[in-house]
């Protein structure tokens, strides 16, 4: 039971890291949208993982993002955050007016929002982020949040989805 419980502990974070995560993203949120309070508002984490090829190389590029949704109002708000979890962006309030295009791509595991200025993002919500992949290189965050994916694909679904 002892080495399962440390292979275990080397591929899943426990539920201490895995609030103190949920709580950063919240607290990020909170400083960019610069309110006291997120009441009604959940929160999942996005990733998204990008190839670009050079004449010699071939880069990946990572992309982190706190999603903040609210059922009522059908806001979604996207905020960038850093894969250390040090700091975040600008935040991304997708609306009516800032908004061309919703749907999802790769097979339906991805959410792609095209913007009326030009700008596409796009991003996955992982059920499970394994601490794994940051120990090889990836520069995501390790997270277990099945119940805010659920909730985010119901909230696209009903808001978004033709």
């Amino acid at each position: 039971m002892g080495i399962f419980n440390a292979l275990k502990s080397f591929f899943l974070i426990s539920e201490e890291e895995n609030k103190a995560t949920k709580n950063k993203m919240k607290f990020f949120m909170l400083q960019a949208l610069k309110k006291d309070d997120l009441s009604g508002f959940e929160i999942v984490y996005g990733k998204l993982a990008e190839n670009k090829d050079n004449l010699v190389t071939r880069k990946t590029q990572y992309h982190n993002y706190a999603i903040a949704f609210n059922r009522q109002t059908s806001e979604l708000i996207i905020l960038p955050i850093d894969p250390k979890l040090a700091s975040c962006g600008w935040p991304i309030f997708i609306n009516n007016e800032t908004l061309k295009k919703a749907e999802t791509v790769l097979f339906g595991t991805a959410f792609s929002f095209d913007l009326k200025d030009g700008d596409n993002i796009m991003f996955d919500t992982p059920a499970q982020n394994y601490k794994i992949s940051k120990i090889l290189g990836a520069l995501e965050i390790p997270i277990i949040q099945e119940k805010e994916v659920n909730s985010f694909k119901e909230f696209f679904n009903k808001n978004y989805k033709k």
